[in-house]
């Protein structure tokens, strides 16, 4: 009963992310059994509290009762007495076992709370696992720094202007401090005086420094303020790997061209944040440099700008965010495989037994990399009866579906009204 009380939460939860992606028609399935399950736990609950939890205690309850039944049957008796003494000391005596009574129902609930509350915990317990977000390997290699209270999601939701996203690029490279102490006499953007005394030694070492690619927005401006675009920060990506705009590729073709080399989570981001620049910046760590087997990041490793012992993480399984028009947004593997849930797991999280699982097959991984604004914490594992382990986001254990057979296939969306 407490895995159906645990798993009722998840789904809450997930009919929550349901609606959140718009998945209309799973959050009405999910509603439909979550409301299923709370009568079930419901009649539970009564089970446990008359005979299980607070046996002990109703005996003492029933004694109780029965005192108050005797000395209300001698009250009844003795009200033809027309309001004697005694009268009002069998009734006050009455009143103050009603009060001990009350006193032993509020004890016995809240030692109810107290072992369902435990038991959930126990429940809930998962085998730990190495999981890390974009956001956290972003911040980790000093990327994203944050705005005084760390990387909170209002930070990593804050659209990024263009000075900020030059700065960031400027921390990958290992060039901010020179940046900011840049005292040279290169004539200025025109705009450089909208931003602070420190921003302007940073456009101005841009300026001395075309090679970053970072050469402006033409006509001698920066914009430092606008916002950057997937455009023009895979541009200057595509350019710390070596390749050079006008010779590789023209502006006009960035998107396309960098699709080619690895870069395109955030092609199709219209206001790009924080958290879109730290997985943009990820996937060129995984890039492979010009005409080289090297990674970017072996590259920033091998010149000590990045100590190579925070970069084990690129090594890990990355999951990733897909849509397409019939599932909306949804999780897939690595290699782009789906990832799906299984709504009668809420109940037991081994439903899935036999047939079952030759055509689901789970998903399991020690180590996962997973996207921008996901929490590595939402993500567990734990042992099947079978003694398989299953890795599980939110509570719910993941399956693949045998029937995909290439990156983007969704056949198992919606199958029997239960995945």
């Amino acid at each position: 009963m407490v895995t159906v009380a645990v798993g009722t939460v998840e789904m809450a939860a997930a009919a929550l992310m349901a609606v959140f992606f718009g998945m209309e028609h799973r959050a009405d399935e999910l509603l439909k059994q979550m409301l299923e399950h709370v009568t079930f736990l419901l009649h539970g609950f009564a089970f446990l509290y008359g005979f299980v939890v607070l046996r002990f205690q109703f005996q003492v309850v029933n004694k109780k009762i029965g005192l108050l039944s005797n000395r209300f049957a001698e009250l009844c008796v003795t009200l033809n007495s027309f309001g004697s003494v005694s009268n009002f000391t069998l009734f006050k005596e009455m009143w103050d076992q009603m009060k001990k009574l009350k006193k032993l129902i509020i004890s016995a609930s809240v030692m109810l709370g107290m072992v369902t509350g435990l038991t959930a915990m126990t429940a809930a317990a998962a085998d730990p696992m190495d999981v890390q977000s974009e956001t956290d390997v972003a911040g980790s290699l000093g990327i994203l720094q944050g705005d005084g209270s760390g990387l909170t999601p209002e930070y990593l939701n804050k659209p990024t202007t263009r000075l900020q996203a030059a700065i960031m690029y400027l921390r990958l490279k290992g060039l901010e401090s020179e940046a900011l102490a840049y005292t040279g006499n290169t004539v200025p953007f025109q705009d450089a005086g909208l931003v602070y005394k420190e921003g302007q030694s940073v456009l101005a070492y841009l300026k001395a420094h075309p090679e970053l690619g970072w050469q402006g927005t033409g006509g001698d401006m920066f914009e430092p303020l606008a916002g950057i675009t997937p455009q023009a920060y895979y541009k200057v990506l595509l350019e710390s790997l070596g390749y050079k705009q006008g010779t590789d590729f023209e502006y006009d073709q960035v998107l396309k061209f960098a699709a080619d080399h690895g870069l395109s989570k955030i092609a199709g981001v219209e206001e790009v944040a924080n958290l879109n620049i730290a997985t943009a910046t990820i996937e060129a760590l995984h890039a492979q440099l010009k005409g080289s087997g090297m990674t970017l990041s072996a590259q920033l490793a091998a010149k000590g700008i990045i100590p190579s012992g925070k970069l084990d993480v690129l090594t890990y399984p990355a999951l990733q965010v897909k849509q397409n028009a019939s599932a909306g947004s949804y999780l897939a593997d690595a290699k782009g495989m789906t990832l799906y849930y299984f709504t009668k797991d809420v109940a037991d999280m081994n439903s899935c037994t036999g047939d079952c699982l030759a055509n689901w097959p789970v998903y399991s991984d020690d180590q996962l990399l997973v996207p921008a604004g996901f929490k590595g914490a939402d993500f567990s594992s734990f042992v099947r009866k079978d003694g398989k382990k299953q890795v599980t986001y939110k509570g719910w254990p993941l399956y693949y579906f045998a029937k995909d057979q290439k990156p983007g296939d969704t056949f198992g969306e919606g199958v029997g009204k239960v995945w």
